[in-house]
């Protein structure tokens, strides 16, 4: 049955700190598998989604600036993390702390893609909520999307190096400083799990990062192409 359009209801939902949501799209973003915990957070049925494109889930509220980095970055063949408010097909809301890496085949020639999202902290998500809330603004002040967009970008980057930050870095800011460890002390790359597997199975040894949260929290691990639910 055909969903009718959507709006958002105000509503937010969540998920525990176990669990991980995670999708794979194809070179063109069109969704190949979908795991339960995001068919149950977005409310779909799997043959509702797959073959659909990824921003089936897209929050109004998301600035344009940040796909337009994510798949900046993710087309120079490199991961990227970032925070994400995605829609619900009830209109309700979840917000994600998203890491996004191309799949390789095994020749190294990128197929696809891959997201695995973790529950974040409330306080990155306030944090992260001004910041797109100014560039949501920006992009809807001018007459067409391109102007639109183009001025987000110039307030983001102008943002950014106010900061003495690039966005990988301010995403990490703020997941290092909900956990309470200094940011100076620990670069984005000493995070993040490595190179994408060229054959996009899932990692042997997965990293570990601080956990948004209390700093009485104890460390989760960020995991590249890790599958759960149903098989890929």
């Amino acid at each position: 049955m055909k969903r009718t359009a959507v709006r958002p209801t105000g509503i937010e939902r969540t998920f525990a700190d176990h669990e991980i949501i995670v999708t794979k799209t194809d070179m063109k973003g069109l969704l190949t598998y979908a795991n339960d915990v995001f068919l149950r957070l977005s409310v779909f049925d799997e043959e509702e989604v797959i073959g659909k494109p990824h921003n089936i889930i897209r929050h109004p509220d998301m600035p344009r600036v940040v796909f337009k980095l994510l798949w900046d970055t993710l087309r120079e063949g490199r991961e990227i993390f970032a925070y994400v408010v995605n829609m619900a097909s009830d209109g309700a809301e979840y917000w994600v702390l998203a890491h996004v890496t191309p799949s390789r085949d095994a020749s190294g020639r990128i197929v696809g893609y891959h997201s695995s999202r973790r529950r974040p902290d409330r306080s990155a998500v306030n944090a992260v909520k001004e910041l797109y809330a100014r560039l949501r603004a920006e992009e809807s002040r001018h007459r067409s999307p391109s102007e639109g967009l183009d001025a987000s970008w110039r307030m983001l980057q102008d943002e950014l190096a106010a900061r003495g930050r690039t966005y990988e870095e301010f995403v990490f800011d703020l997941t290092l400083g909900a956990a309470g460890t200094t940011p100076a002390t620990s670069s984005p790359s000493s995070l993040s799990p490595g190179s994408a597997p060229k054959d996009g199975r899932p990692n042997a040894g997965p990293a570990h990062a601080p956990r948004t949260g209390a700093t009485n929290r104890k460390p989760i691990k960020i995991v590249r192409n890790v599958t759960s639910g149903r098989n890929a």
